[in-house]
């Protein structure tokens, strides 16, 4: 899929994902589609997502969401270290929005170093 039908599709998740994070003691909406029991994340994958990012493809919104999304299916990671990058990068405290460009090149060159080429 490419990147931009990704986000034309999650934009109004990501809308409603950010509106319920900006409210206090409010749920917070994350559509799983499909089997996703059956989705196996890898490094190359990740990295694709942070270049996108970079590029300007998705916005740290739609990065910010995706990675939630990953962390609460039943996903399987290809490495613990993969699962708490994704895990970091869907956690609200880490304020991904504030993340610079160099910090999102930091993770980028990790998952590199993970595999993903």
């Amino acid at each position: 899929m490419r990147t931009e039908d990704l986000v034309a599709e999650i934009q109004g998740e990501v809308c409603r994902y950010r509106e319920g994070l900006d409210r206090v003691g409010t749920s917070v909406p994350i559509v799983l589609l499909g089997d996703h029991t059956r989705l196996t994340v890898r490094a190359s994958g990740l990295l694709r997502l942070c270049s996108a990012l970079l590029t300007g493809g998705f916005s740290r919104w739609d990065v910010h969401y995706i990675c939630d999304a990953l962390s609460l299916s039943d996903a399987i990671f290809t490495s613990e270290r993969l699962r708490d990058l994704v895990e970091e990068l869907a956690n609200p405290e880490t304020r991904l929005n504030d993340l610079s460009d160099e910090e999102v090149l930091v993770i980028r060159n990790e998952l590199v170093s993970l595999g993903g080429e």
